[in-house]
């Protein structure tokens, strides 16, 4: 790839054109690393919309007596009435291991009626198990269960490759990320900081800057590759980013090549903080 514009130490080169992460996922394109000591790689990317937290029905038909008890993902509670109040059911969700406080709200009913589950806190997003219903005595009434809403993260998942050709060749994951840079806000408006992020050795930022919110906020992600990191074979890199949900989030990807290692972003030159 050709370089568009200098800066001091930088090669400034556009490694992938804006995309809208609802068609897919984007491939970037690849650079070449043979002359480069290392590599900012700068990602700016768009507000998304929320993750969306799954919903789920229990209805009971008309029945007029006997009990159930909901199974969620192998914790089963004890028993609840045919005529439960929503916050009942509740309660009882609560009282199992899997799930604290703020990780189901119910509403709706009361029971036989449909109540509805929706899922949040360590479940927010999560494309969850459908509870199973058991009904003992259950007079004049059908258990129905049904997904509604299937959960879903919408935060992106960034993905750093190696490649031994500018075009084909063998490709593969270069695990080599243990800390990234970050600005997030609602609307990036130049008063933000960096925040340093660290993590095991990867080839993956999933979320970055973690509290499952990327997907809702624009942000500045910075991270560096060194040449030395390549496996022998491979010459080319390339940042991949998919969006794990439905919903676009307008991404673009910078390459920084340079001839020093900076890997922090406040070292930058000022146009480019």
């Amino acid at each position: 790839m050709s370089s568009t514009s200098s800066l001091g130490d930088y090669d400034i080169s556009i490694g992938q054109a804006p995309v809208n992460l609802a068609t897919a996922g984007s491939t970037g394109k690849r650079i070449s690393m043979a002359l480069i000591r290392s590599v900012d790689v700068l990602i700016l990317k768009g507000a998304g919309a929320a993750d969306v937290n799954e919903q789920q029905t229990i209805n009971l038909g008309s029945a007029t007596a006997g009990t159930i008890t909901i199974t969620f993902d192998g914790q089963t509670t004890g028993s609840v009435a045919h005529n439960a109040a929503a916050a009942t059911v509740q309660t009882a969700l609560e009282g199992l291991s899997n799930i604290a406080p703020g990780d189901v709200t119910v509403s709706g009913g009361p029971l036989p009626g449909t109540i509805t589950l929706t899922f949040g806190g360590q479940y927010q997003g999560v494309n969850v198990p459908q509870v199973t219903v058991t009904p003992t005595g259950l007079t004049g009434g059908t258990v129905t269960v049904n997904t509604t809403v299937q959960g879903s993260k919408e935060d992106p998942v960034i993905t750093l490759k190696s490649h031994t050709a500018s075009t084909g060749g063998v490709s593969t994951n270069l695990p080599v990320i243990t800390e990234y840079y970050v600005k997030s806000e609602a609307t990036l408006d130049g008063d933000e900081i960096w925040t340093r992020v660290t993590q095991p050795a990867a080839a993956t930022i999933t979320d970055p800057g973690g509290a499952g919110a990327s997907a809702e906020s624009q942000q500045l992600i910075v991270f560096t590759v060194r040449a030395d990191q390549l496996p022998d074979a491979d010459n080319y890199l390339s940042v991949d980013i998919a969006d794990v949900g439905s919903t676009a989030q307008l991404c673009s990807v910078v390459y920084l090549l340079h001839r020093q290692d900076r890997g922090d972003p406040t070292s930058f030159p000022a146009p480019l903080r």
